[in-house]
């Protein structure tokens, strides 16, 4: 359950993220003692991500920014049709891509930006520093507010953070929607669609 503040009125919603009773899907790579199998579960079985073919998943492949955007448009259950070519983008890399709308939605909401002025670099993968700044940045644009029920105590490569990173990884970490490896973090490591399952999870329960 999630709680979003519009002005003064707070809706609670439920049945938007309701799991639908269907039967799960299941991955060939995926086996029930995976790490991150009930967070796959429910994102595939929520339809915000696929497989990649052949019955995977794929859970240690790098997610790219075009397939990053897609997963968080689909969380967001946007309109894509209110994100047509018309919507601005100084992005000319993007143009007829399966990922278009997204990439315009997010950008016109503040959540992400290229990698230089004018280029998205969708097949670039994404860090996972990166990650969670976007996804903050999304949790505040949708004034989603992030629990914190756990204590944060600087990674051994703390200093390897980007600064601009830093906050977005407490709150995340603080919300238990990120967690490091051992004591390291490896922010500029590329996200794995496991990571990305984990993190999106909760924000669909």
């Amino acid at each position: 359950m999630k709680k979003f503040i519009l002005g003064s009125l707070v809706i609670i919603m439920f049945a938007m993220f309701t799991v639908p009773i269907a039967e799960a899907v299941s991955f060939n790579d995926v086996p029930s003692n995976h790490w991150a199998k009930k967070y796959i579960d429910l994102v595939s079985n929520k339809g915000v991500m696929n497989g990649t073919g052949g019955g995977n998943f794929s859970p240690d492949a790098a997610i790219n920014r075009g397939d990053f955007v897609t997963v968080l448009g689909a969380v967001a259950g946007i309109d894509t049709s209110l994100y047509g070519s018309s919507v601005y983008t100084p992005f000319t890399d993007i143009s007829g891509k399966y990922y278009a709308t997204r990439v315009r939605w997010a950008y016109s909401k503040g959540i992400i930006l290229g990698t230089s002025p004018t280029i998205f670099s969708a097949d670039t993968t994404i860090t996972r520093e990166n990650v969670c700044v976007v996804i903050d940045r999304y949790c505040n644009q949708s004034n989603i507010t992030l629990t914190s029920n756990k204590t944060y105590v600087n990674f051994t490569d703390q200093s390897s953070i980007s600064s601009h990173a830093v906050e977005a990884i407490r709150r995340l970490f603080m919300a238990g929607m990120v967690v490091g490896n051992g004591n390291n973090f490896r922010p500029h490591s590329p996200a794995t669609r496991a990571e990305l399952a984990a993190m999106i999870y909760h924000l669909l329960v």
